[in-house]
């Protein structure tokens, strides 16, 4: 966090790819959202069949709100861990029935202590510090949402924008 010189910065894994929409998404935000100095935005996380990337590669991608939704009908996309509650919290049937001039929608409890979504964070003097001792594979994330937490940071689902697991 120390080295961000951005109003906001992305806590993301490098094996996320954005859609298309993100940065727009983002940028159209009412300035409320982003204005807000204890307001994170969730981007909703998803992964595609592990045969259909193997077949077609990043080609499988869904790039658009509406490809990630045909992907998802036809049973080739689904939430990122789905058989774990890392991502439950985001309240992905709200989420599929938002719409971007909605603005972004309140999550309201968490389902789980092991919630990790993918967050767009304000820098400000509030934003805890990123725990960089973790090192591997982790618990980074979920600590660093829980401090968030408990740092009275409210968050956010983006509607219309998400990220997909490669």
């Amino acid at each position: 966090v120390a080295a961000v010189t951005a109003s906001h910065f992305f806590v993301c894994d490098v094996d996320l790819w954005p859609s298309r929409t993100l940065y727009s998404v983002i940028l159209g935000l009412p300035e409320a959202y982003l204005s807000k100095a204890m307001y994170t935005m969730v981007v909703p996380a998803f992964e595609i069949s592990s045969t259909i990337h193997k077949a077609v590669g990043h080609r499988a991608v869904p790039d658009t709100f509406e490809g990630l939704k045909l992907c998802a009908d036809r049973g080739l996309c689904q939430i990122f861990k789905h058989s774990t509650d890392t991502h439950t919290s985001t309240w992905y049937k709200k989420w599929w029935e938002f719409k971007e001039d909605q603005g972004a929608y309140k999550v309201p409890c968490f389902d789980s202590i092991r919630y990790e979504p993918y967050l767009l964070v304000p820098k400000t003097e509030e934003t805890p510090q990123f725990d960089e001792r973790f090192v591997g594979y982790g618990k980074n994330k979920i600590q660093f949402v829980t401090h968030l937490r408990f740092a009275g940071f409210r968050f956010h689902a983006l509607p219309g924008a998400y990220v997909v697991h490669i």
